[in-house]
């Protein structure tokens, strides 16, 4: 029968949080970017919203994308 270490398992638990955290910079900027985004489906029309450039828009969205460990929009050119 295999017995369940609590106190081990916890621990492991607020170790990894503390991991996301670290790796998960979330920012007002960053939102604001991913709303833009988001709302003008094209990154050209969002960087122009934010008042970035679009590549450094890219970075800001892909930045994201690591930290939180999931894609948040799909990369696949031109909507025409």
């Amino acid at each position: 029968m295999q017995t369940i270490d609590f106190q081990h398992n916890l621990q492991d638990m607020m170790n990894t949080m503390k991991v996301m955290k670290m790796k998960m910079k979330l920012t007002l900027a960053s939102l604001r970017a991913f709303c833009a985004v988001a709302e003008c489906l094209s990154f050209t029309l969002a960087a122009a919203r934010v008042f970035r450039t679009q590549p450094a828009l890219s970075r800001q969205i892909a930045q994201l994308e690591s930290g939180l460990g999931l894609r948040l929009f799909d990369r696949d050119g031109r909507p025409w």
